[in-house]
């Protein structure tokens, strides 16, 4: 039973350590130097810095740009307009337009910094952020559409076309979002693991980094395909994650006390957000075993709700944990986190 629930589409990426070195590099356009000297590997301070801005643009799509097509498709069905009921959009392309810019100005501030071993990123990027300007034009022209209420001039044949437009835009999207989104995992995970070896456990700078990387790896069994091992492989990585959540809560509340006020907050609930996607990938794994049991065999489509549900609520608390540990990221390049 395959599942396509907006992970790859919907998950977060961290932003990482802009350094204050490189930015400055970058910013006066130095060529490599003493000082400045680019690490040209995918794992180095460049390559982190051009991750940290490509991620800053993939958080962004998948929020109020990527809202447009569940905006649309929630008033209007995928098979197209109904010619009997009242279709009207809320006017989120005026939300989305910004974000659509600010998305392009990280990616291009990615591209002109990154290194060559980050080569496949910016044609990846390229292709998202033209798939999403024609989902906001097709957007835009269906909110306006229906809120002229046209339709009642032409029976529906521009809304018929411009649904066209938009099925297409979407899956277009779609489909260069998630080559946008395995590729750049795939470099956060080589980085992440790189970064690790950088601090020891009693450093504030390795937990949020170390509950980051194997959260990560939590969500992705979370997310496997529904098969006869998936409950039993989710029992496995909640085991794997159970000691980096008590890890996480020993050391906040053994360094608490010595952390400074902001840090400590945001600290705090990074340890909230590590507990709490947890206890949402248990709920995924007993929903799991619900079903696949084939307990409540009268209520198959209300066991899957649950497990449906949990899912995004998974998804939902890994962002959260992301947003977190991105602010302890901004407290360390400017030197509050140490």
């Amino acid at each position: 039973m395959a599942r396509d629930l907006g992970y790859a589409d919907g998950m977060k990426f961290s932003k990482g350590l802009l350094s204050a070195l490189m930015i400055a590099c970058f910013a006066a356009g130095a060529a490599p130097a003493t000082g400045c000297k680019k690490d040209q590997s995918a794992t180095g301070e460049t390559a982190q810095n051009a991750m940290g801005l490509y991620a800053e643009g993939f958080n962004v799509l998948i929020a109020d740009p990527q809202n447009l097509i569940e905006e649309y498709f929630k008033e209007i069905p995928e098979e197209g307009p109904n010619e009997t009921e009242k279709h009207k959009l809320f006017p989120r392309q005026n939300f989305a337009r910004r974000k659509i810019d600010d998305a392009k100005k990280s990616f291009a501030a990615a591209k002109s910094g990154a290194p060559a071993s980050l080569a496949k990123l910016p044609p990846m990027a390229d292709a998202t952020i033209a798939s999403i300007e024609k989902v906001y034009a097709a957007f835009d022209a269906a909110q306006k559409y229906y809120d002229a209420e046209n339709y009642k001039d032409d029976k529906f044949a521009k809304g018929k076309e411009i649904h066209a437009q938009m099925l297409a835009s979407a899956k277009e999207f779609k489909a260069a979002l998630h080559a946008l989104s395995d590729e750049l995992s795939a470099i956060e995970d080589a980085q992440s693991e790189s970064e690790l070896k950088k601090f020891n456990e009693s450093s504030a700078r390795y937990w949020f980094r170390f509950g980051n990387n194997r959260a990560k790896k939590l969500l992705a069994v979370v997310h496997k395909d529904l098969s006869d091992t998936y409950v039993k492989d989710l029992e496995a990585a909640l085991a794997e994650f159970a000691p980096v959540k008590d890890g996480v809560v020993k050391f906040v509340t053994a360094n608490g006390a010595g952390l400074q006020a902001g840090v400590k907050n945001v600290y705090e609930n990074y340890r909230e957000r590590v507990e709490s996607l947890f206890a949402t990938a248990t709920k995924v794994k007993r929903a799991a075993a619900d079903l696949v049991n084939g307990d409540g065999k009268n209520n198959k489509a209300g066991l899957e709700r649950v497990l449906n549900s949990e899912l995004e609520a998974a998804t939902r608390d890994y962002n959260q944990l992301v947003s977190t540990a991105n602010t302890l990221y901004d407290l360390e390049g400017n030197g509050v986190l140490k």
